[in-house]
């Protein structure tokens, strides 16, 4: 199967697309136009904001995750390892 790859770059951020060649030239050509136009508006918008986690949250997700390894090193639900 042919397919069709560009790299799209907006913003200082790049997108290479890949999509199938089919027989219909102009369907192909369709549905390139299509993708370019997505991806450039995708890649206009800002990306999502980087939330960090609190101490707080954090420490309760630490003692969640020690809490459930002491029960499997006790044996709880040892058949599914």
């Amino acid at each position: 199967m042919k397919t069709r790859q560009f790299e799209i770059t907006e913003n200082g951020r790049t997108e290479i697309v890949i999509i199938p060649e089919g027989d219909d030239k102009s369907y192909t050509d369709y549905i390139e136009e299509a993708q370019r136009e997505k991806v450039t508006a995708e890649l206009k918008s800002k990306p999502p904001a980087v939330r960090t986690k609190s101490k707080e949250e954090v420490a309760g997700a630490l003692k969640e995750y020690n809490e459930y390894k002491k029960h499997r090193a006790e044996g709880y639900n040892k058949k599914y390892y």
